[in-house]
């Protein structure tokens, strides 16, 4: 999997509060951060924002094309993914926004309902208000340090030997948790690690059958992200197959503070 990393310098003269999911997070002006991790949207926004991908707004984090959310529209879309699948709703998102869908995967239905949303509510594409909103220059001065394998072969070894490693460890248990409680659990029920052990539960498919299936989501995941990385310019590569990556990424950093004094 790819280890993404952030060491950053606050270029704003005052204290700024963004709300990150359930955490706070007081950056003071001249403070150095760093955020390490090796997946998830969590992850993915804060390392956005560092980036001048999304906008401290109010006090809080406003992502690329926020609006107030309309929980009404919201469940109507969601109620309708239930019934007619979320292939429906995403010829509906390439219909009316075919920019923003061509960035979407189809499986990610949050990101498909929340531009539908979006669009139903205030009549505005996804795509528009995305380009509107980006800002002039990044609030933040940032070193993107992204570790992966030259070799893709070793990088989908290690993804194997990962999930192999979960399944001893007991994810097949908070699989079962989250499969027994699907209706609440929405959003983990779509989460790669743990829908696709739900044809074990269901009698239809192995575990040997369901693990192979992880691993491969698993490994189309990583080349997603892999993508999405290299699109960053300013995205510096450390490749685990090749190089003392802990050196490397401590001399960078290094030279990166040091150019930021």
């Amino acid at each position: 999997m790819l280890t993404t990393a952030a060491a950053l310098r606050g270029a704003t003269k005052h204290y700024k509060t963004f709300a990150l999911g359930p955490v706070d997070l007081a950056v003071p002006a001249g403070s150095i951060l760093g955020l390490i991790g090796e997946n998830g949207a969590g992850k993915t926004t804060a390392l956005k924002l560092l980036c001048g991908a999304i906008r401290p707004a109010g006090g809080s984090v406003e992502l690329l094309g926020g609006s107030p959310a309309d929980p009404a529209i919201r469940a109507r879309l969601q109620a309708r993914a239930d019934t007619e699948g979320g292939a429906a709703l995403y010829a509906e998102l390439q219909r009316i926004d075919p920019d923003y869908a061509a960035q979407v995967h189809p499986n990610n239905l949050p990101r498909v309902i929340r531009a539908l949303e979006l669009f139903e509510a205030t009549g505005r594409r996804m795509s528009d208000q995305r380009r509107e909103a980006r800002p002039a220059e990044a609030p933040y001065h940032a070193l993107c340090l992204c570790l992966t394998c030259r070799d893709r072969a070793v990088l989908y070894s290690r993804i194997d030997r990962r999930v192999d490693e979960m399944v001893e460890n007991g994810v097949l248990d908070e699989a079962r948790q989250v499969y027994d409680h699907r209706d609440a659990y929405r959003t983990a029920a779509q989460a790669i690690g743990y829908k696709e052990f739900f044809p074990y539960f269901e009698g239809t498919a192995d575990l040997t059958e369901c693990t192979e299936r992880l691993k491969q989501a698993t490994r189309n995941y990583a080349k997603r992200q892999l993508t999405w990385f290299r699109r960053q310019n300013d995205a510096v590569w450390l490749y685990l197959d090749e190089e003392d990556v802990t050196e490397r990424a401590c001399t960078l950093v290094r030279a990166f503070l040091h150019n930021e004094e």
